[in-house]
């Protein structure tokens, strides 16, 4: 009867509460549906990414130079030393292995030694590249080097039919493969370069890229077999994550024996259902040679390298397995990288290594780029910005999931503390009639247990809509399909913890509260005495009105209440302020990215434009003979434009020997339209042609000696055309981002090039901004006057302005000389600073910089800091002893700049330093405070006399009103050397005239060395192709970049915009769950000041005043919180889109803000007055 009674009275408290409960209701299905959702998401994302990542090894070489001990005592070196002869061991055992009588006989003869030793120093330079052996001239040593090749790629792959086996084109890769016990490495890690990357398919992808697969086990008929030759590391070979495959159980006769053929192929996930693909059917794609034979579709899976597919871009990965017939294949396609045993940390793998292989002059530039300290994956920048998306998409996403579990722990408690207070009196009456502990808690419970199980079953069947739309932000970016479920046993395991937590608080709640002391008969209506705090204030308004001793009375029995309130509301509402001020946030930063480079619309930064080259030679002999790479011209009126090929044969005869001067000539874009569209061979012919029929006035030995060198250079230039003609099209598709005409082939791109002169306009009319930009390394280690010696430099761009220039002053350095005290003598920028460097405090000329907000963050620097910096590339092939720097202090910073790393200065100031106050110490001269290097001031003494004649020199950017920059358009091929036709005894001959300064094509020519087998290499390489190629580089179209970074982050935005009317209710319930249990417990005191006869607005005024000093202090308090949240995202986002995040005042924004505050105080207002219009004195004792 006890029991029945107790259920009898759970529900009518079920009944009596049920507006109160289905709120409630409401509140945790929304809030569990966020929650199961975004949590789902990221559980799942996370997955897909650890099966892409988990196989990528933790140590890596990037190919380091390398050389035997021959070498311990050469200073020029840089690069490995093997002390220990451990390399010169290795290669040993394997020569005697494949030619005992030959080892026996050189061994006899003491050749086999310094034979073995010149061996590994050729192949060492070449960064240890198997193929290198025929540039050895020592006989014995090159067929050393022969046999060692062919022992890699022929003898051992003989028989194996798995790419689980080591083969390498490196050296020094075998050498560590085959010493694994040595090193403690256990797990060798195969990379699969891509080998093809112009295959088209019968779907109009038009960039399928080719990935190898290691061999499957699943398809060898014999598994031993497969057991037997593959190791037992195999397990960790396989890059790829395969999601399906074909059943191996139910293959047709063809199947097996396309198999068996190796012509079979996987595709990644979404390519083959984005093109209806289907496993055990058969496709072919386009080679360069025409459509392959049908290969059979075995599976799908996707790696590292397909981690990204845009289908704007119509790419796609196919997957294939080795071919074993070519060797050539094998060698250009594996290389090799390790992990440790010992650690998952390259630098314990080095530490092993330095054992035995000693590293002389670590910090040579040339070669730091190959040193061990570079994970495996550092050059992949697809896969870094995957994982910065990753990591932004999850910085955004957990917050509201994070909050809102806050949010459900907090509410829940609240409604079981207001649940039991409430209950209080029918539980005393329970007690009294002899109901246990035990009955009571679970009459308790049963109020709250039953809404959260009903709220989990319909938030989790629910929450597939929240996830679907963060799954809508990522789709289209990677290889793999998103289940139409994406719920898991994370998401089970963190909703199962959230219910014990909730439940223990009940727990908690209940066991304080259903003590027998608390439960007794006479504690009902029994009110606990004041405190003495109380008593105290109550006497000191004793005398204030009575409606002001009314309203304390109220704030103080309700304060407990009123913190509940703020706790509660700041959650809320920091929740949805967030979801808002997000999405205001970044559209405020993508218009400020336009607003900050006003009124520029785009600029081309130049980073790799040589200032200075060796007019001497081509030797690395020292010279006294610096010169400039070019030079600055404002306008175009005295450049003669080649527009035909009949024009430049003209003008390559007038500049070669009539004494023209090809400075003054510029290929036009009309030409290098024709160029395009020209043959290479064709073209070769139609320059013979154009000279033959030249009418300038020169003779046919001239005409032939031209005729001669084209012919002599035929596979140069026809490399060379055809890697501009390559470049052309990559540059068109890249134009036509910006303007669609581009799209259409007969349309010219503007690329015209000049000779050693580059455009550098001034324009008062249109304000065109003229400055010089380079290249800079600097460091954030003051502390010693070294030079790059032990430091860890890193590269920026300087922006150098002419402070006579006030057009370009004012962009870039505008009030900058107001920031700076102690000015150093004349100068404008250079300030006298004092701080410590080896161990001493100095006063130290300073140059004062503004620098742009991407180069805080990246260097880590900030408003005052000091740095160090130094020009790249200017010193680096000199036979100096260090390299000069100078310091520099950050006097400004443009927050605003993001889009990209650099750093403004004054262009005399900073030479000037550069010349007159450069910092070296040798080793032998420590206590030297300033030293300048006589060497350097040579190389720089070019560019100081410049500079201090003409404040415009070298100028080589502009700041530009046109959508496309105006160095994209004129595109500057520097001086190289002084390599010149020139005619000796009456003959005409090439060689080096250190006048020549530039006046002949010869002096901006690559040269190809006799030796070289691989002429496209060295083309590729070459200064034309490498600066063509460079004008795709640090080139900023500032609106188009606002418009990239908002379609990228559009879908995100959309999401959030989503999932904010989600918040919406739960913020609306969580008002309404207040108000609703505030009048609940208020109940008795509104129906005692109804009796006594107080209307409507003075209750409403007494009830209310704590309320809304709680729910104001909560929305003050919450937009504290955004503006923290969003001030942590935004370096994220400056990493990842050079974007910063920063709090921003929008209409929305404002509007979010107040309206739940008046809606939480006109919701109470409205209840309160119906909740008083239906009580009355006479059943005060009634339930609600």
């Amino acid at each position: 009867m006890k029991l029945r009674l107790v259920l009898k009275q759970s529900l009518r408290d079920f009944k009596s509460k049920k507006i109160l409960y289905s709120i409630f209701l409401l509140f945790l299905i929304v809030a569990f549906s966020i929650i199961t959702g975004l949590f789902s998401f990221q559980f799942k994302f996370e997955q897909y990414f650890d099966n892409m990542f988990k196989h990528a090894p933790n140590i890596a070489f990037n190919y380091p130079r390398f050389a035997s001990s021959n070498k311990k005592d050469d200073d020029k070196f840089a690069g490995f030393i093997d002390k220990n002869d451990n390399l010169y061991k290795y290669v040993d055992d394997i020569f005697k292995n494949i030619n005992k009588s030959e080892h026996e006989k050189l061994k006899k003869d003491n050749k086999l030694e310094p034979s073995i030793k010149e061996y590994i120093d050729v192949i060492g330079n070449h960064r240890g590249d198997l193929r290198k052996y025929d540039e050895i001239e020592n006989q014995d040593a090159k067929e050393i080097g022969k046999k060692i090749f062919h022992y890699f790629c022929d003898e051992q792959i003989k028989g194996y039919k798995s790419t689980t086996r080591s083969f390498s084109k490196n050296l020094l890769m075998q050498y560590l493969e085959e010493s694994k016990d040595k090193y403690k490495i256990h797990n060798q890690w195969l990379k699969w370069d891509h080998w093809a990357t112009t295959l088209e398919d019968r779907y109009g992808s038009s960039r399928v890229f080719l990935e190898t697969i290691p061999e499957i086990r699943d398809f060898w008929e014999n598994k031993k077999d497969f057991d037997e030759k593959v190791n037992e590391n195999y397990k960790f070979k396989n890059q790829v994550k395969i999601e399906s495959q074909i059943n191996v159980l139910k293959l047709t006769d063809q199947q097996k024996q396309s198999i068996k053929e190796q012509r079979y192929f996987f595709a990644s996930p979404k390519y083959v259902k984005n093109n209806n693909l289907k496993l055990g059917e058969y496709y072919e794609f386009k080679t360069t040679v025409g459509w392959t034979n049908p290969m059979l579709l075995v599976g799908t899976c996707y790696s590292l390298d397909s981690i990204f597919e845009k289908d704007s871009s119509k790419e796609a990965h196919i997957f294939l397995p080795p071919n074993l017939n070519h060797i050539k294949y094998w060698i250009n396609m594996i290389d090799i990288a390790f992990d440790s045993s010992i650690a998952k940390d390259y630098k314990k793998f080095n530490k092993l290594f330095l054992n035995d292989f000693k590293l002389k002059q670590p910090n040579d530039l040339e070669f730091k780029d190959h040193t061990l300290d570079r994970t495996f994956y550092d050059n992949k920048q697809y896969v870094v910005d995957a994982v910065k998306g990753k990591n932004i998409l999850f910085a955004v996403n957990s917050g509201i999931p994070i909050l809102m579990i806050f949010l459900v722990c907090v509410v829940f408690y609240f409604i079981a503390d207001q649940l039991v207070k409430l209950q209080r009196e029918n539980l005393s009456f329970l007690r009294s009639l002899g109901v246990s502990k035990l009955k009571l808690s679970l009459l308790t419970i049963s109020s709250v247990i039953f809404p959260l199980i009903i709220s989990l079953i319909i938030g989790i069947s629910t929450s597939s809509f929240i996830s679907q739309i963060f799954v809508d932000v990522v789709k289209n970016d990677y290889p793999f399909i998103w289940s139409n479920s994406l719920f898991s046993e994370k998401t089970a395991f963190l909703l199962i913890f959230i219910s014990i937590v909730m439940f223990i608080m009940f727990i908690l709640v209940t066991a304080t509260k259903l003590s027998d002391k608390n439960l007794s008969i006479y504690s009902v209506n029994k009110s606990k005495a004041p405190k003495w705090g109380y008593k105290l204030f109550k006497k000191t308004i004793n005398s204030a009105p009575s409606n002001v001793k009314i309203g304390f009375a109220f704030s103080f029995k309700n304060i407990y209440k009123n913190i509940v309130t703020f706790v509660l509301l700041l959650i809320s509402f920091t929740t949805l302020f967030y979801s808002v001020q997000f999405n205001s946030s970044v559209k405020n930063s993508i218009e400020s990215i336009r607003q900050a480079y006003k009124p520029y619309e785009s600029v081309k930064l130049q980073n790799v434009l040589p200032v200075t080259y060796d007019a001497s030679d081509l030797t690395n002999q020292e010279t006294n003979n610096r010169k400039l790479s070019y030079s600055s011209i404002q306008t175009l009126d005295k450049i003669n434009e080649i527009k035909s090929l009949e024009e430049l044969i003209n003008a390559l005869l007038n500049t070669t020997f009539l004494g023209d001067d090809i400075k003054n000539y510029m290929i036009s874009q009309e030409l290098i339209h024709k160029i395009e569209n020209t043959d290479p061979e064709q073209f070769i012919n139609d320059l013979k042609n154009a000279i033959d029929n030249s009418k300038l006035d020169i003779n046919d030995k001239q005409k032939e000696f031209m005729k001669k060198m084209i012919v002599d250079h035929k596979q140069q230039i026809i490399s060379t055309d055809q890697k501009i003609i390559d470049f052309i099209k990559e540059y068109r598709s890249k134009l036509s981002l910006i303007d669609n005409k581009y799209d259409n082939p007969d349309i010219a791109v503007p690329i015209n090039l000049l000779f050693g002169k580059t455009l550098s306009l001034k324009s008062k009319e249109n304000s065109i901004a003229s400055y010089w930009s380079h290249s800079l390394m600097y460091s954030s280690n003051i502390s010693k006057y070294n030079g790059l010696t032990n430091d860890r430099f890193i590269k920026t761009t300087g922006i150098a302005v002419n402070s006579n220039d006030q057009i370009s002053k004012n962009f870039a350095l505008k009030d900058i000389e107001k920031e700076i005290k102690n000015r150093f003598k004349d100068s404008k920028t250079i300030s006298i600073e004092r701080f410590k460097v080896d161990k001493k405090t100095r006063d130290i000329p300073v140059l004062n910089v503004a620098a742009t907000n991407t180069f805080i963050k990246q260097s880590g620097a900030g408003l005052g800091g000091i740095l160090k910096v130094t020009l790249d590339k200017t010193f680096e092939f000199d036979q100096v002893a260090s390299f000069p720097f100078v310091y520099i202090k950050i006097a400004k910073v443009y927050d605003k700049q993001n889009i990209y790393s650099g750093l403004y200065f004054d262009k005399k100031d900073f030479i000037d330093m550069l010349y007159n106050f450069n910092y070296l110490t040798s080793d032998d001269q420590k206590n030297v405070d300033i030293q300048v290097n006589d060497e350097i001031k040579n190389i720089i003494k070019p560019i100081y006399d410049g500079i201090n004649n003409d404040g415009d020199f070298l100028n080589n950017t502009n700041f530009s009103k046109d959508e496309l920059p105006i160095n994209n358009q004129y595109f500057t091929l520097p001086i190289y050397s002084s390599l010149s036709v020139l005619n000796q005894n009456n003959q005409w001959t090439t060689g080096y005239n250190s006048e020549s300064n530039g006046k002949q094509i010869t002096n901006y020519w690559f040269p190809i060395t006799e030796r070289s087998d691989d002429i496209d290499a060295d083309i590729e390489s070459s200064l034309l192709v490498t600066y063509l190629k460079s004008m795709l580089n640090n080139s900023f179209n500032f609106n188009k970049f606002a418009e990239i970074v908002q379609k990228q982050l559009n879908p995100l935005t959309e999401a959030i915009q989503k999932v904010l009317y989600y918040l919406v209710v739960v913020s609306i319930s969580i008002s309404m769950i207040l108000i609703i249990l505030i009048l609940y417990e208020n109940r008795r005191t509104i129906v005692l000041f109804k009796a006594m006869g107080y209307k409507l607005k003075e209750i409403n005024q007494y009830l209310i005043f704590g309320y809304v000093v709680a729910a104001t202090l909560a929305v003050g308090f919450a937009i504290l919180i955004v503006n923290h949240i969003i001030l942590m995202l935004g370096s994220q986002f400056t990493d990842t889109f050079n974007l910063t995040l920063s709090f921003y005042w929008s209409g929305s924004f404002i509007l979010i803000c107040i309206i739940p505050f008046i809606l939480f105080i006109v919701m109470m207002l409205i209840l309160v007055k119906a909740f008083i219009s239906k009580q009355s004195p006479k059943n005060i004792f009634q339930e609600a």
